[in-house]
């Protein structure tokens, strides 16, 4: 550094002459920070450890019945022994701990009001009653035998893997980016319950082998496929205050009645989710296009929004979307049978919107305003297309659709156009307006037998009752003093 000289000048009043004065600023020695590493021998009649970070905030460590080593690093660093207390002058930036013959009653505990101190490691080899590393800012590998509680803050690129053989353990983080957490243990069963809580996690992969008991998340994203999510054996309750927005991935081995027994997140739903067995209850405000679910069965679903995704499941028992379904797809998997169904009930508030529905058995109740460009169907064989003519063939099953609405209140609107429809069996359909142009494209409906069939052309009701056959539609239509020409592209297929 350059120190420059200045000339300063002043006037003396009494004779109005000026004289100079010569002020030389002093070359100041610069002070030295010399980076060096302190290791404090840890034994069990120390007590406390008390240090310094770069901002002069005080960082303290209660300890107890604990042998090891504490390693400091940072700048003219220095330690001092008194009585049951260690003394680390300087200031600190990293610190790492290795423990070995901890008992039940050992414990570390880090306090500081605020701290930029990296935690490099953490190494404990024995049950311990209570590991809480909150003010140090995890960015190093963390080996741990899992008290019955453990607090650890915020951090980056760390890699934590916590063994578990207490029955009960409950682990709380801070926020978390691109780092990885391993659960195990030694004899995974029911009796090895884990209670887990992060703040935001990002880019992050949490493998657990214990059943959790529950997980509390304020966030978890994957920035990309692929580079986030979570690998589970079952779970009971897990909770999401934002977005969940990466992969889950449940590999149930413990014979629960759930494998998932509730999901909720207030934000959005994303990821690749595979899900074998059952799951209870699954609620988002939004599952967008990048959700690709796929499911054991799956006894409840709440959408507060939208739902854009792709949903695999043997069967749901209810359904309720607050929004719409657009470009979104629903396939229900159970094999047909006689008194089973695939779904309960779903019920769509506003619109099905390029969307499919499609069982392999029977579909229950199924509601909502409008329907377009979309395709709902219940055993009817893959490469049928509508329009052609129906055969027996063309089934893969007895299957029916119990009910179908697609109608608004006030009925001023066009409710149905360009979408089909289609079950061996459909007891009850009921349509607002139809849309009669789809530009020479047939849509409607198709079946062998109708037992209830009504349907708003221009605001005038058809009512359609016992329809069975192609003739028995048009007579229905001729009573209403319709014919099947005046409804242009839509059209109802029937065994001829």
């Amino acid at each position: 550094m350059t120190i420059r000289s200045h000339r300063f000048f002043s006037r003396r009043p009494s004779t109005g002459s000026v004289s100079s004065i010569w002020c030389v600023a002093e070359r100041l020695e610069q002070r030295r920070l010399l980076s060096n590493t302190v290791q404090v021998q840890i034994s069990p009649t120390i007590t406390t450890v008390s240090a310094e970070e770069l901002h002069n905030l005080p960082v303290s460590m209660k300890l107890s019945d604990l042998t090891g080593m504490l390693t400091f690093t940072g700048n003219n660093l220095a330690d001092q022994t008194i009585g049951k207390q260690v003394n680390v002058t300087g200031n600190i930036t990293d610190v790492s701990a290795s423990f070995s013959n901890t008992t039940p009653a050992s414990s570390f505990v880090a306090s500081s009001k605020a701290s930029d101190v990296l935690l490099d490691g953490f190494t404990s080899t024995g049950p311990m009653k209570l590991i809480d590393l909150r003010p140090l800012q995890a960015n190093g590998n963390v080996q741990m035998v899992a008290a019955p509680r453990i607090f650890v803050g915020d951090g980056m690129n760390a890699s934590f893997n916590v063994t578990q053989n207490v029955p009960l353990a409950n682990f709380t983080g801070g926020s978390f980016t691109n780092s990885q957490f391993n659960f195990t243990a030694p004899n995974s069963s029911l009796g090895t319950n884990l209670l887990l809580k992060f703040n935001n996690v990002t880019d992050t992969r949490l493998n657990v082998s214990p059943y959790i008991k529950s997980l509390s998340l304020g966030s978890f994203t994957a920035s990309s496929p692929g580079s986030g999510g979570i690998a589970a054996n079952s779970a009971g309750t897990i909770s999401v205050a934002s977005n969940y927005k990466a992969d889950f991935t449940f590999k149930p081995t413990l014979g629960l009645k759930y494998t998932m027994g509730n999901f909720r997140a207030g934000g959005t739903a994303s990821g690749n989710w595979n899900v074998p067995g059952t799951t209870g209850f699954a609620s988002a405000g939004l599952f967008d296009s990048g959700f690709r679910g796929n499911f054991g069965s799956l006894a409840g679903l709440k959408v507060g929004k939208d739902f854009d995704g792709s949903l695999t499941t043997g069967s749901l028992g209810v359904g309720s979307i607050g929004g719409s379904m657009n470009g979104a797809s629903m396939d229900f998997t159970n094999p047909f049978a006689a008194n089973s169904w695939n779904l309960g009930s779903l019920k769509i508030a506003n619109s099905i919107n390029n969307s499919t529905i499609t069982s392999s058995g029977n579909l229950g109740n199924i509601n909502t305003m409008f329907t377009f460009g979309s395709k709902i169907t219940a055993g009817v064989a893959p490469s049928y297309t509508f329009g052609q003519p129906l055969s027996s063939s063309d089934y893969t099953s007895w299957s029916t659709i119990k009910s179908f609405v697609s109608d608004c209140k006030s009925h001023h609107l066009m409710h149905y156009g360009g979408s089909y429809v289609g079950a061996y069996f459909m007891p009850s359909v009921h349509l607002g307006n139809i849309v009669s142009n789809n530009f020479g494209n047939p849509f409607g409906l198709a079946g062998f037998r109708f037992d209830k069939f009504s349907f708003l052309d221009n605001g005038k009701t058809i009512n359609l009752t016992g329809i069975t056959s192609t003739s028995a539609y048009n007579a229905g239509l001729q009573s209403n003093g319709v014919t099947a020409q005046q409804l242009g592209d839509f059209k109802v297929l029937l065994p001829n």
